[in-house]
């Protein structure tokens, strides 16, 4: 696996948020946020420049998602920076700590790709990492 373990300073991200035991799953989580143009708005609300590009997940100005405890669900997010028009998103900050970051292949739809990533991570690449 393509890995790296990085010690990041604490920061702030905000998004769209699907709280845990809700129905959706994050496959539909993400469709229903293009459709609905949720994604796009985070997009340019996060300063992201010119179109941003729907057909592929992750692109542009979101940065990742997660399961992460803090968040109380999974998050499609951006990194808060000067120019974010945060209000009317959830806002998380996430503490110092050390990271794990995965890095997947190039496809043409990376969103596709998301899913068997971390199902390497979780399955198979943590329970062996000590």
């Amino acid at each position: 696996m393509n890995f790296r373990i990085e010690e990041r300073q604490a920061f702030a991200v905000f998004g769209l948020e699907k709280p845990l035991g809700d129905e959706l799953t994050p496959r539909d989580f993400w469709t229903q946020a293009y459709q609905t143009g949720l994604y796009q708005k985070l997009y340019f609300d996060a300063g992201g420049p010119g179109n941003p590009d729907v057909e592929t997940p992750g692109v542009g100005v979101i940065n990742g998602m997660g399961n992460f405890e803090a968040m109380g669900g999974y998050m499609i997010f951006a990194f808060v920076r000067e120019e974010s028009r945060t209000e009317g998103y959830k806002t998380v900050q996430i503490p110092k700590s050390a990271w794990a970051i995965f890095r997947g292949r190039e496809a043409k739809h990376p969103g596709k790709q998301i899913g068997k990533l971390f199902h390497r991570a979780y399955k198979k690449w943590l329970p062996k990492s000590g």
